[in-house]
């Protein structure tokens, strides 16, 4: 497991060493302190939420760096194979001749 530091969407390619797939799985301890994490933020954020301009605008990857910065552990799994990402149709032709 990778121990995560920073994620999200500005974050320079000579810094980056991987993308989020836009997957996530929480434990049930983790899932509480989403939780946590969310409705403290939710009450009390103001002005600039990370990367986004405000908590209400913010992204899934703002709350896990919020989540990070509060010193809690966030790991990520390396998928390196066996994953295409498909955004259009003919990125499903590819997936469909590949399958």
């Amino acid at each position: 497991m990778i121990e995560l530091t920073k994620i999200g969407k500005n974050i320079s390619k000579s810094d980056a060493d991987y993308e989020f797939i836009g997957i996530a799985y929480f434990s049930e301890k983790g899932a509480e302190i989403l939780k946590k994490v969310y409705d403290d933020c939710k009450r009390n954020a103001k002005g600039r939420f990370h990367e986004s301009e405000s908590f209400d605008r913010a992204s899934d990857l703002d709350l896990i760096q919020e989540i990070i910065d509060r010193g809690f552990v966030v790991n990520a799994l390396e998928v390196y194979k066996g994953w295409i990402e498909v955004h259009n149709k003919k990125d499903i032709e590819i997936a469909e001749k590949m399958l």
